[in-house]
């Protein structure tokens, strides 16, 4: 972090302005309230308690005037700041299109390794050979992103970022274990795993829409069961057609784990 920013971070705190709004409030009373009063209103008397103090009044101005100064340069640099977040927001929409893209590939993988009745009942079947080609132009418009978004919303940014080769990795293991014959328990949980970090990954990214679409710069990371049934039902995936998906969605996302530990 630069100096700048430090000064800038220490400035906007509600101590330090609480600190400088009580130290002029006293250098006021001192300086301006009882003077007249000790003097019964002696302008005169009071003229020469100020010009006793005049060095220190000058000094007093003079961090007066530093501060009304900081204080423009944050304002103008915080408005800067949100038009650059407006602008980035058009190339972030972008990119979460070629987000969304790639999640609904890898949940019809995904959903088709878990599902209950895929030998029963005749559908499609996905081409299980290769990986979904995973995204790589929503990087420039993460970025820009993550350096212009308050820190919950970088949370949901990184998120994503962090995660999706992680999800790749795992989906890619999922596909190398799949015996057509035999799903057995921990090949299931693992796909069952690999639907619910996905689903996480799709509310996040239509949480991000609305960010997009809208003013408001906070977005929570955290996923609520009606979030993730959503981003589910985005996905295609049918909880009801995969075995114990749903007791094990209720069971992991109140503790699910957003850091990478």
């Amino acid at each position: 972090m630069s100096s700048i920013q430090t000064i800038t971070k220490l400035y906007s705190s509600k101590i330090v302005k609480f600190i400088f709004i009580m130290i002029f409030l006293i250098y006021f009373i001192a300086m301006f309230i009882c003077p007249f009063i000790d003097t019964e209103f002696d302008f005169l008397l009071v003229q020469k308690i100020w010009s006793n103090w005049q060095s220190f009044n000058a000094g007093m101005l003079a961090l007066l005037a530093s501060i009304i100064a900081l204080a423009t340069t944050m304002y103008q640099s915080e408005k800067q700041r949100q038009r650059d977040l407006i602008a980035a927001k058009v190339f972030l929409s972008e990119s979460l299109n070629e987000l969304h893209d790639y999640y609904i590939s890898c949940a019809a993988l995904l959903h088709f390794l878990a599902k209950k009745d895929k030998f029963i009942e005749p559908f499609p079947q996905p081409d299980l050979t290769k990986l979904p080609l995973m995204p790589t132009k929503y990087r420039d418009g993460f970025s820009t992103c993550i350096k212009l978004s308050p820190p919950e919303t970088v949370d949901a940014l990184s998120h994503i970022v962090l995660w999706l080769p992680i999800h790749e990795h795992r989906l890619k293991n999922s596909l190398a274990n799949y015996q057509p014959s035999n799903l057995n328990k921990i090949q299931h949980l693992d796909v069952m795993n690999g639907i619910l970090h996905l689903g996480v990954l799709m509310s996040i990214t239509l949480k991000l829409y609305s960010f997009c679409r809208t003013k408001d710069e906070h977005v929570n990371v955290q996923v609520g069961l009606d979030e993730m049934y959503q981003a589910l039902n985005t996905l295609n995936i049918e909880t009801d057609n995969v075995n114990g998906l749903k007791e094990y969605i209720e069971r992991k996302l109140p503790v699910f784990d957003y850091d990478l530990s």
